[in-house]
Formats: C-alpha cells, sequence, structure tokens
C-alpha cells in the first residue's frame, strides 16, 4: 500500500524530518522517522550584460557551493531562466557549465534589463542582480573607390539609434595581404563620413570603420571589398615605322619586376592619339599598334596608360 504527503513550505537548504506511522482500524504500527535534505536555492551571485550591435551578450558565475552539504545540492541544480524586463525570454537546459547567453535581434539605442535565476528540482533561486544594457549601431553601407592614383575615398553612413546617440569618433583600420590583422590609420569625428586615405603603395588593402562609443564599446563595419594598387608604370616612348600604306608604332613591354603586385593586362587600357585625337582606347597584349587611317602630313603620336587606381603620364 502507497501513501502520498506533501509539504508545501519551503524548507531549502534545511534537513526536516518526518514521522511517518500507519493507522489500521484501532491499531497504530510503530513510528518511523524520515530525514529528508531539501536543497538551497543558491543564487547567482553576478551578472554582466555587454553591449554589441543589436545584441547584448549576457556572461554570469555559477551559484556558488562552498561546504559539504551545498556539494550535495549541485546534484538538484539543472538549468538557468534568463529574464529580460522582468519576463521570461528563455531556460537554459543543456549544461549547466554554459554561462552565457546572447540576446540578438534587438532595438539599438533602446535599454533593456536582465536578470538570471538558478533552477533547481525543487524551486528556482531568486534573481541575480539587475543588469541594464543599450545596444548600439555601427556605422554602415561602407564604400571604397579610387581618389587618384596612391589614394582612396572611403564613405559610410552614420549608426541608426533610437536615442540618437551618436559615437564619440571613427576609427579607420586597414589590413593589407601581407599585413597580417587590421591596425589603426586615423581616426574622424562623429559627424564626419567621409575619409581619404592618401600616400598608398602597391598592394592589396581591405578597410573597416570601428564605430567608437567609448574606450569599451564600439563596433566593426563590415570591411570593404579587396582594393587593389597597382604601380603607375609610364610606357616607353613610341618608335614609329613607316610602310607604304601604314605607320607601326613600336614601343617596349612594360618593366614591373620592381613591385609586389602587378595588374593583368586585361586591367592596362591603352589610349594612343594621333595628333592629339584618340585612334585607339583598349586592351593591348602586344607592344605595337598599326596606323593605316593616317591624313596626309606630319603625324604627331603619343600614348599613356590608364590603371584601375590611376592614369600614366604621356609618352614623348
Amino acid at each position: 500500500m502507497n501513501f502520498g504527503f506533501t509539504n508545501i513550505c519551503n524548507w531549502a537548504g534545511f534537513v526536516v524530518t518526518y514521522t511517518v506511522k500507519a493507522v489500521f482500524d484501532f491499531t497504530e504500527t510503530e513510528e518511523k522517522e524520515v530525514r529528508i535534505r531539501v536543497p538551497r536555492l543558491n543564487y547567482i551571485p553576478y551578472l554582466t550584460a555587454n553591449v554589441r550591435e543589436g545584441e547584448i551578450y549576457l556572461v554570469w558565475e555559477k551559484p556558488i557551493f562552498l561546504d559539504s552539504i551545498d556539494t550535495e545540492d549541485v546534484e538538484h541544480f539543472i538549468s538557468y531562466k534568463i529574464y529580460r524586463d522582468d519576463v521570461l525570454l528563455d531556460v537554459l537546459l543543456d549544461d549547466i557549465d554554459i554561462t552565457e547567453f546572447t540576446d540578438t535581434g534587438l532595438v539599438n539605442g533602446r535599454m533593456y534589463q536582465y536578470q538570471v535565476s538558478a533552477l533547481y528540482t525543487n524551486g528556482e533561486s531568486n534573481k541575480s542582480p539587475t543588469r541594464a544594457a543599450t545596444p548600439l549601431g555601427g556605422a554602415h553601407s561602407l564604400m571604397i573607390s579610387y581618389e587618384s592614383s596612391n589614394s582612396i575615398k572611403l564613405t559610410w553612413e552614420a549608426p541608426v539609434n533610437e536615442n540618437n546617440q551618436l559615437p564619440m569618433f571613427y576609427e579607420i583600420q586597414r589590413k593589407g595581404s601581407t599585413e597580417g590583422d587590421y591596425y589603426f590609420i586615423d581616426e574622424v569625428s562623429n559627424d564626419d563620413l567621409v575619409f581619404i586615405h592618401h600616400s598608398i603603395t602597391s598592394g592589396v588593402y581591405e578597410y573597416r570603420i570601428h564605430t567608437r562609443y567609448d574606450i569599451n564599446v564600439g563596433f566593426y563595419s563590415k570591411p570593404t571589398e579587396p582594393v587593389m594598387f597597382f604601380p603607375i608604370v609610364n610606357p616607353t616612348d613610341i618608335l614609329p615605322f613607316i610602310e607604304e600604306n601604314s605607320i607601326t608604332l613600336n614601343w617596349k613591354t612594360l618593366d614591373f619586376s620592381n613591385y609586389p603586385i602587378l595588374p593583368s593586362l586585361s586591367e592596362i587600357i591603352y589610349e594612343v592619339y594621333r595628333n592629339d585625337d584618340v585612334i585607339f582606347y583598349g586592351n593591348l597584349t602586344e607592344t605595337f599598334l598599326i596606323d593605316t587611317l593616317y591624313p596626309s602630313g606630319i603625324q604627331t603620336y603619343k600614348m599613356r596608360l590608364v590603371y584601375p587606381n590611376g592614369i600614366s603620364d604621356f609618352t614623348s
């Protein structure tokens, strides 16, 4: 025969003794003592809320189990409950050693308040101290373009925050193909959305914007597409060779031997002029061009090269 009994009082952390006996008509059984250890509901002692772009990253400490009796309570510790603005947000049931959580899809510039509690087989602990945090936006829509043969222009859009908060400044960072990680280039004020980087040597580079709100809070933009800076090598002078019905223009192969990055021939545009009129504009895989449409009289030829990041000097 089975009997059930429920005590609704909160005896967490105590050893409770019950005396039990059975009564059958007018006969009583011998009394038996039942001692039950009720696990303590130790709470979360420390919680931090770290600001990200559109997210809050929570980190907390596990409940503290100090003495031998507390150690028994660990067996009854099963999960965490996470609250946002006093409303249950999530329950983490997978692993009590996971003490972090990222709240995503938040509105930048809006404040949120968080608490975490520990859940035991016999109940829920008190909630942790409240931590408030406000996600903030970063610079976005970063664009890059060539400004000259050795400079680029960066433009971006300001963060969008519900509370209209602006960053302290924007930090410009760059990474080269042979330079490892991003590094600091310059910083601009929060009302500047344009930056021109001068005196760039040949190479392949990526740029990004670090939106800084203070020394501890900042967000990286998505990096630009890699941008190539080729050396602007001038063409050699044209050597004309006159035939019966044509003039063949000859020049030497471009010399890129001293440069770490080379453009492909398809990225170099040849502009060839006769008497200041363009007679050819396009790619050339050869080092000559035949002119058959020249007028009578003395002809003057010159040429220059158009690279993705600039234009060479004219030949003599």
